[in-house]
């Protein structure tokens, strides 16, 4: 977890939100998802090092996965994607001989190779779910290297703002699907509906509130923005392990991202600073504000 000193206290300045209005959505096809990409063609537009897929997954863990699905992108999606810096990964749900991929087992599995986990035996993690049980979902998925422009010192709630509009300003700029749209729509009548008329700064007092935030800390999770474009704690031991065995490369070296999963607590789990010791796992409520935490995109359609 980052020490006390690096947490930064900021005040987000206000942003309005446009009410949604409920009523029938037209269908629309959006060109960019037309044809989705081979896995000959997602591999020569990712390259070698961005492109973690069924052969990668053999070489690191030893096995053949089976059941493959579709790449869900299309070869313009991933040739954008690549340009803004994200690679291209097939996450598995378990480990040879069939243990679940949780994130306990991926640093057991590690062990006699590299340090997966920094602390992996601290009490609250083995108490918790997200530790132990969760597992990833078999998918692809395209992921950021880098934290997502203006994502940190930002609380839970700032940073889902962030996610939106760098989904509105750089990933979708050539068009948005409606799934994505529904999930911004979703967020904006959320905070219409639970903060009405009220600024940053108070939503940020709201997100304190010891009766409260628990609350907010689960709502904030289950969007489906936060669903769609945030990786779970085992989600991102999976990349950060599969990109270093890859690559030789360890992402997040120096700063955080925020992960959807909550501990047994309630709280919200990050991961980051990976290095040779390990990555390192925290939690924090809601309204907190770090210099180093921001967070990946990650999203698996």
């Amino acid at each position: 977890m980052a020490p006390e000193y690096l947490k930064v206290p900021v005040e987000v300045l206000h942003r309005e939100f446009t009410r949604v209005e409920e009523g029938p959505k037209p269908s629309r096809v959006n060109k960019r998802e037309r044809g989705k990409a081979s896995l000959a063609e997602a591999k020569e537009i990712m390259k070698e090092k961005d492109f973690i897929g069924p052969d990668a997954l053999k070489t690191i863990f030893g096995i053949e996965v089976k059941d493959v699905p579709p790449i869900p992108f299309s070869a313009v999606e991933l040739t954008e994607a690549k340009e803004r810096g994200e690679f291209l990964i097939l996450r598995m749900d378990a480990l040879p001989g069939g243990k679940p991929l949780t994130m306990q087992n991926l640093d057991l599995y590690f062990a006699g190779d590299f340090k997966a986990l920094h602390n992996p035996t601290d009490d609250w993690k083995v108490k918790s779910e997200f530790f132990t049980k969760e597992t990833p979902r078999v998918s692809w998925a395209l992921v950021s290297k880098e934290l997502i422009q203006n994502s940190t010192i930002k609380n839970y709630y700032d940073q889902t703002i962030a996610i939106r509009d760098h989904l509105k300003n750089e990933v979708f700029k050539g068009g948005m699907s409606r799934e994505y749209e529904d999930a911004i729509q979703e967020f904006e009548a959320w905070v219409n509906a639970t903060f009405p008329g009220k600024t940053s700064i108070q939503i940020k007092a709201e997100l304190q509130d010891n009766n409260k935030w628990q609350q907010y800390a689960e709502r904030l999770a289950n969007l489906k923005i936060n669903q769609m474009c945030r990786q779970s704690g085992v989600d991102v031991l999976f990349d950060l392990a599969a990109y270093y065995k890859h690559n030789g490369v360890h992402l997040l070296p120096s700063t955080w991202t925020w992960t959807k999963s909550r501990d047994s607590d309630g709280r919200l789990v990050l991961v980051g600073v990976f290095d040779a010791v390990g990555a390192h796992v925290g939690r924090y409520s809601p309204d907190v504000t770090v210099g180093l935490l921001g967070v990946l995109l990650s999203r698996t359609a």
